[in-house]
């Protein structure tokens, strides 16, 4: 009964992009759809992608990260934030 429980309970983590680890801990799993790249940030924005390099240089806009290539992605939930953020502080 013990094991059926935890099959299930594994399951439903990795429903919700959650993993175990041989340490017990969880790590979430994500998946190319939870990021975007500059070009769709700017293009969800109706921006430049030249503007939103600026804003990164400047400490503004959501947060972002630079890949080994050069090229930045932003996470889908920090954008998704910030535009909250936007409509809160209006």
């Amino acid at each position: 009964m013990t094991r059926a429980r935890d099959g299930a309970r594994k399951r439903a983590a990795t429903a919700q992009g959650l993993a175990n680890t041989h340490s017990g801990t969880e790590i979430r799993v994500t998946t190319a759809d939870d990021y975007m790249t500059r070009d769709q940030v700017a293009a969800r924005w109706k921006l430049s992608p030249k503007t939103l390099s600026n804003w990164h240089h400047l400490g503004k806009g959501p947060r972002c990260f630079r890949l080994a290539n050069g090229r930045y992605r932003y996470r889908t939930a920090d954008v998704l934030a910030y535009e909250e953020h936007l409509l809160e502080s209006a």
